[in-house]
């Protein structure tokens, strides 16, 4: 995709320390524009608010038992259920099926996917405690966003079907939430 040139000149660009030798122009700059319009956020198609309480950061979200990581599961299910009622552009197309394989004389049963496209997912934790990383699962996005891909909201919560980001804000001890918005692609 880049030259080593290139990637060497979008490092000198970047650095911020001292001035680029040289200029960002050229089909550098074309490259950049259009990977820019690839990622960048189109219109808005799903967005989902939850208390901070199904939306636990990852580490509380490992550590939970499996029975409480069930009930979190379906708390938020809930919640997708009753939004996806007042977002009608968030379907995409997705189509899971259920195929049978027979492997070594045993059958195994397999999901496949088809169908859908890349989309872009922005979540924010407005709460009093500030998250020790800022990425979409480190804050507590993991439970939410694999819940809209059992949904069909998002293909998949891989890089190669979306796209990411994550903010954290201040807000008083008790009005704490999370902000899950779905966005379709510059390029869609």
């Amino acid at each position: 995709m880049f030259t080593i040139d290139e990637l060497k000149r979008l490092a000198a660009w970047g650095d911020g320390g001292s001035r680029p030798t040289a200029p960002i122009d050229g089909p550098l700059r074309i490259k950049l524009a259009e990977i820019i319009a690839r990622l960048e956020p189109g219109p808005i198609v799903f967005r989902l608010e939850l208390p901070l309480s199904l939306a636990p950061p990852m580490n509380a979200y490992a550590g939970m038992p499996r029975h409480a990581r069930a009930k979190l599961r379906a708390a938020i299910d809930d919640e997708v259920t009753k939004a996806k009622t007042r977002w009608h552009s968030w379907d995409m197309g997705v189509r899971r099926d259920t195929t049978a394989d027979v492997l070594k004389g045993k059958i195994r049963k397999r999901m496949t996917v088809s169908g859908g496209h890349k989309r872009r997912i922005h979540v924010a934790r407005h709460s009093s405690r500030k998250v020790d990383e800022l990425s979409v699962d480190a804050c507590g996005g993991k439970a939410p966003c694999d819940r809209l891909v059992i949904a069909r909201i998002l293909r998949d919560d891989s890089c190669r079907w979306l796209a990411r980001g994550a903010t954290w804000e201040y807000s008083r001890p008790g009005e704490g939430r999370f902000v899950v918005e779905v966005f379709e692609l510059g390029d869609r």
